[in-house]
């Protein structure tokens, strides 16, 4: 059975649009809009309120001007087009492809040759709409220097092992982020090239952008020849990268800056699993609690999607696991060992934990915080075949 269909079918000739309907309106599961372009505009999507599953375009006397204006739409504004035109005109048939048509048909329309297309592009559809999304997590300190970069690095990495998986770290912290740093690679400023052209971009073209570490781990972020500040960003593009990103990718680490504004409220807000880096102190736990008041009444983040991590955890201390778990009315609670040394050498030498001690207990910890993660989001799987990053943002 074919997934239903909604058609917009656009042209300037009456009996050529109603010729069609009818064709259409012969095929199961279609539901077909006629649009008479008789204004002064040449975009066939002109003034549309929602994005139709196909568009069906009628070539005009001015189809020149209308399929430019059709390929001038971002990816995303563009639906499966299907281009019906004169046979022999070659340079009208070359525009239709280079505008993102489908197929191309000659008047009169083979019954056999529509139907053909049309399950094709119902088929596509499909697939699009079963196919989940990334798991994306944010990593983020509840108090500055809790060791956010270090954990979200090596998750990122151990992650990035598992060759059937693809696996993103993006580093958010367009100001300061030192992402590439932590793992020997050179900034390519491909997270503010990402933004600036995502309308353009593919799963293809990100490929381009990203950094690409050895060990399998793809890295987005930025190069400090650029200084940008977080009201330069928009919120849309921001949705937009993401949602193409979920699609290219299976993981998707976020190494988030410690503040909360537009973008970062965004990520947070859809997050699949939230981690939240900590020290036993006061003056940490004074700095969670907050953090976590923020993100439970202003961003509605439920208590199952975040587990707090203790790092640099010391079980001499004055402040016990139980007294921050009771503190804070957190029940996903992990703690990292001190191993100061190996850590400094690390992120001195550009070179992940695990991949120059495995043996060790913080990346025998770091293993356990990467399974942990994997555990919980494979979960949520059933619940995140829907969901569309721009949409959440546009609902």
């Amino acid at each position: 059975m074919r997934h239903p269909l909604d058609i917009l079918l656009v042209g300037r000739s009456k009996p050529e649009l109603e010729a069609l309907e009818q064709l259409l309106d012969a095929q199961p599961g279609v539901k077909v809009t006629t649009r008479l372009i008789s204004n002064g505009h040449t975009d066939p999507l002109y003034g549309i309120e929602s994005v139709p599953d196909a568009l069906i375009y009628i070539a005009s006397d001015l189809w020149a001007e209308e399929l430019a204006a059709l390929g001038a739409r971002p990816p995303s504004g563009r639906p499966p087009t299907l281009v019906v035109g004169p046979a022999g005109d070659f340079t009208l048939f070359r525009m239709a492809m280079q505008a993102g048509a489908r197929d191309f048909f000659t008047l009169p329309v083979s019954t056999e040759d529509l139907a053909s297309a049309l399950d094709r592009v119902a088929s596509d559809l499909q697939t699009e709409t079963t196919r989940k999304t990334a798991n994306l997590t944010v990593v983020i300190n509840a108090k500055g220097g809790s060791g956010a970069s270090v954990v979200a690095s090596n998750i990122a990495y151990i992650d990035g092992l598992d060759r059937e998986r693809r696996t993103l770290l993006v580093d958010l912290d367009m100001q300061f982020g030192a992402m590439p740093v932590y793992l020997n690679l050179e900034p390519n400023n491909g997270l503010l090239k990402a933004l600036r052209e995502v309308e353009k971009l593919d799963g293809l073209a990100v490929e381009g952008l990203v950094l690409k570490h050895p060990g399998g781990l793809h890295i987005l972020a930025t190069s400090p020849d650029e200084l940008i500040m977080p009201q330069d960003v928009s919120d849309s593009r921001v949705a937009a990268l993401f949602e193409l990103l979920g699609h290219t990718y299976d993981e998707i680490i976020v190494d988030m800056p410690r503040q909360i504004d537009p973008t970062t409220s965004l990520v947070i807000q859809h997050a699949d699993r939230i981690v939240v880096m900590m020290e036993s102190s006061l003056a940490h736990v004074r700095d969670a609690k907050r953090l976590l008041q923020i993100m439970h009444q202003v961003l509605g983040v439920p208590d199952e999607r975040i587990k707090l991590v203790i790092n640099r955890y010391d079980k001499k201390g004055d402040l016990q696991e139980s007294d921050i778990r009771n503190t804070l009315g957190q029940h996903d609670v992990m703690t990292l060992p001190s191993d100061f040394r190996r850590v400094n050498a690390s992120v001195n030498l550009g070179s992940p934990l695990y991949e120059m001690a495995r043996g060790a207990p913080l990346s025998k910890c770091l293993l356990d915080l990467s399974r942990a993660l994997r555990e919980q989001d494979s979960g949520l799987m059933p619940q995140k075949q829907s969901r569309r990053f721009f949409n959440w943002v546009r609902s």
